[in-house]
């Protein structure tokens, strides 16, 4: 989320409710152990990711 929050010159807690509104926060804790073999860019882009395809 900090990454996140970061990458698009945002607060953290803004980031957080960006997360929250788009389910990122449930989806992020049930694939908790792959996430964490991935670099921290890569979890950022994820979520990137995951929320561009869903706020359609």
């Amino acid at each position: 989320m900090d990454r996140y929050a970061d990458m698009h010159g945002i607060s953290n807690l803004k980031a957080f409710e960006i997360f929250r509104r788009y389910g990122l926060l449930e989806l992020l804790r049930d694939n908790y152990e792959t996430l964490h073999t991935q670099d921290i860019f890569e979890g950022a882009l994820f979520a990137d990711d995951y929320i561009t395809r869903n706020s359609a």
